[in-house]
């Protein structure tokens, strides 16, 4: 090996211990299930002083010993064939602690796994989780709010088409939601701008399953998400 080579896996070296140290997920390469290598932010996410988990047995970041014991059963087949593995399971940091990990994992060699080891990428997905299932508490107030209103309502999106309508205004209309939904709001409110200013003596006329017609005031208002701009129109007649 000349100067040269070595220069350049110095410099390797160096770049790969760099990025372990920068890197913003936790990083761990175990061998035989033991710990050979983790990266600050793993072993900052798992509550241990540097250097703390060299060569422990894998399983004390693990918050079930039946998930660890199982690994080798649920994952090595994936591992062997060179697959990653992308799994959630409960962790322990070291006093004792829990925190839902998203873990994956990635073999260095699957043509001899148990000698190459394993490459793990760890994030706490805890919080992640916590702000889904508030969202979807959330939502299904919200929902059980919309179904239970008196007044006809009907969500509608930018494009003039029916998002969602509660059980007052299919009964105000005549039809079932699921006939309606992702058709135009003109059928219901022939001439309905939902940016149009509201006025009382021009009503805009609604119409009902069977061509039966009735003045309609629709105030508005709007709201934003991911997928565009909504409008909630309240259909008083």
């Amino acid at each position: 090996i000349n100067a040269r080579d070595m220069s350049e896996a110095n410099r390797d070296r160096l770049e790969r211990e760099a990025i372990m140290a920068n890197a913003s997920v936790g990083l761990a390469h175990t061998r035989d299930r033991r710990f050979v290598m983790v990266n600050p932010r793993f072993e900052q996410m798992y509550g241990w002083a540097p250097g703390q988990l060299m060569g422990l047995s894998a399983d004390v970041v693990w918050a079930r010993q039946d998930d660890f014991d199982q690994l080798g059963t649920q994952i090595g087949a994936a591992l062997r064939a060179g697959e990653q593995v992308d799994i959630e399971r409960m962790a322990r940091r070291q006093d004792g602690s829990e925190f839902l990990a998203r873990l994956r994992a990635k073999a260095v060699d699957p043509q001899h796994p148990s000698s190459g080891g394993t490459i793990w990428i760890a994030e706490d997905v805890t919080a992640q989780h916590r702000r889904a299932a508030e969202i979807a508490v959330r939502d299904a107030r919200l929902r059980a709010s919309f179904e239970s209103l008196p007044e006809a309502v009907l969500i509608v999106g930018s494009s003039g088409c029916i998002e969602s309508m509660n059980p007052a205004a299919e009964r105000q209309f005549g039809y079932a939601a699921d006939e309606l939904i992702g058709g135009p709001v003109a059928v219901l409110l022939p001439g309905y701008e939902p940016t149009a200013p509201i006025d009382p003596a021009r009503p805009l006329t609604g119409v009902r399953r069977g061509g039966g017609r009735f003045p309609a005031l629709v105030p508005t208002s709007d709201y934003d998400d991911a997928e565009g701009r909504h409008y909630v129109c309240l259909v008083h007649a």
